[in-house]
């Protein structure tokens, strides 16, 4: 089984003093962490961990797939665990029944962890996870990766921050697709176009229909990126429709459709992405 190991050290600097007074044995101490290594297996998961808002209790899995686990240099008593996004955040500690310097990894089996913050909206999150020692020191455990949080893991927002994390973690930055949008349009804006990016940002569009020599308004194209905000905001929006078909070896959506409002007229768009080549 392959290992990946890491190593942090405390930015908190330490010193213990012990003070003897005569006739008087100290009582033995455990020293305070400093240092951790933490391994995890090499599993490659397609998708970020999802979990569920005020059901699931709050994330100690390092990913999707892999496990771990962490050694400390010196004792720890309790554990932070931070998640952190859309401009809101939840935090706990938790104390650990007795000082101990290995945790394995996920720790929802050996603390008791509260459930995730109800009222946290739906949406991706940084995890960070703390040692904390008896003397106040704090050392992160450097291998947690974001986590999804979804109040349903089966809508379709659940379904676009997976595709959306699908695709980022491909890391896909140079690539070129053939794209046409969808829409009560003059022909010359539906017709298809070669979209050239180059590190995440469209560096070129160019037409792809003999009919149209020139795309108007080329900045109507754009990265893939770009496409999920679209698809976002039509979920903030709360838009009436919304239909979208992903690819599912990268995760960009091949083509997708959203109506605004129902009893309106014309404002419907969708897209297309065809033949997406990357480098």
């Amino acid at each position: 089984m392959n290992i990946r190991r890491y190593i942090a050290r405390s930015g908190v600097l330490l010193t213990l003093g012990i003070t003897v007074a005569c006739g008087i044995v100290p009582s033995p101490t455990v020293p305070d962490a400093s240092e951790v290594a933490c391994g995890v297996t090499e599993a490659y998961s397609d998708d970020y961990l999802m979990a569920v808002i005020g059901k699931d209790a709050v994330p100690t899995q390092v990913d999707d797939i892999n496990i771990g686990n962490c050694e400390f240099d010196g004792a720890i008593i309790a554990v932070r665990v931070q998640i952190a996004g859309n401009r809101e955040s939840q935090t706990v500690v938790v104390d650990l029944s007795a000082p101990t310097r290995e945790l394995p990894v996920p720790f929802h089996r050996i603390v008791n962890l509260p459930l995730i913050d109800a009222d946290l909206p739906a949406g991706r999150y940084t995890r960070t996870i703390t040692g904390i020692t008896a003397g106040g020191g704090e050392i992160d455990m450097p291998i947690f990766e974001d986590v999804l949080l979804v109040r349903d893991p089966g809508s379709l927002q659940a379904d676009v921050l997976r595709h959306q994390g699908r695709w980022e973690r491909r890391r896909v930055a140079n690539y070129v697709y053939t794209g046409a949008w969808n829409c009560f349009c003059p022909i010359s804006y539906t017709a298809d176009a070669e979209v050239t990016v180059r590190g995440g940002v469209v560096v070129s569009v160019a037409s792809a229909d003999p009919a149209v020599p020139n795309i108007p308004d080329p900045e109507r194209f754009v990265s893939v990126k770009a496409l999920f905000a679209v698809l976002q905001s039509a979920l903030d929006e709360n838009a009436a429709r919304i239909d979208v078909t992903y690819n599912e070896e990268f995760g960009y959506p091949e083509q997708f459709f959203v109506d605004y409002h129902e009893n309106m007229a014309d404002e419907e768009r969708g897209f297309v992405i065809r033949n997406l080549t990357y480098q």
